[in-house]
C-alpha cells in the first residue's frame, strides 16, 4: 500500500483543507494544573460558542435564500411565457420560407 504522501492529488487536497484551531498543549500526565484545565475548558466553550454563532448566521442566510427564491419564482414563469411569445412572434416571421434561428423556443 502506498503512503498518503505518494498518492497523486493527496498533497493538493491536504493543502486546501483548513486547519482546526489548536488546543493548548498538555504537559506530562499528572502535571496538569486546575488553571490549565480551566483554560482548556474555556477554549472548548469558545469553540462551541463560535459554532452556535455560525449556526445562527447560516439559519439567517437560509431564510434570506428562501425569500429570494420565492421572489424569483414568478419571474421564472414570466420569462418562460415571454420566451414562448418571442418564439411564436419570431417563428411567424420567415424570410423566403426559412425560419429565424432560435424561433423554436430553444436556448439562445
Amino acid at each position: 500500500m502506498r503512503s498518503p504522501a505518494r498518492v497523486p492529488g493527496v498533497a493538493q487536497v491536504a493543502a486546501r483543507v483548513p486547519s482546526l484551531p489548536s488546543l493548548p498543549t498538555f504537559p506530562a500526565a499528572g502535571r496538569i494544573t486546575a488553571a490549565e484545565i480551566s483554560a482548556v475548558i474555556g477554549v472548548v466553550r469558545a469553540m462551541r460558542s463560535n459554532i452556535q454563532t455560525l449556526r445562527i448566521s447560516l439559519d439567517a442566510f437560509e431564510q434570506q435564500l428562501d425569500v429570494l427564491e420565492q421572489l424569483l419564482e414568478p419571474f421564472e414563469s414570466l420569462s418562460q411565457a415571454w420566451a414562448q411569445v418571442e418564439a411564436r412572434l419570431t417563428g411567424e416571421r420567415t424570410t423566403s420560407g426559412v425560419d429565424v434561428p432560435g424561433a423554436e423556443g430553444g436556448e439562445r
